[in-house]
């Protein structure tokens, strides 16, 4: 049998804000990830990898990379 818990008003204010704050940090580590893989991929473009190596390499989807090899003056 389970008893049920009632959170103070300063206990949920503190859930809160820590999930916020687990939130926030989550998005920027995907942030971060993200722009890791794009600067990986450019440096593979200037070194002549092909576009389909570099999507299955850094998972990102070829019509990135095209765009991104435009972009980048190799």
């Amino acid at each position: 049998m389970t008893f049920p818990y009632y959170w103070s008003d300063q206990e949920l204010m503190e859930y809160n804000h820590e999930t916020k704050r687990l939130r926030d940090e989550s998005v920027i580590l995907q942030h971060k990830v993200q722009s890791a893989k794009i600067e990986v991929a450019k440096n593979l473009l200037k070194v002549g990898v092909a576009i389909d190596v570099i999507s299955q390499s850094t998972g990102l989807a070829i019509n990135e990379i095209e765009r991104l090899k435009k972009e980048t003056v190799i």
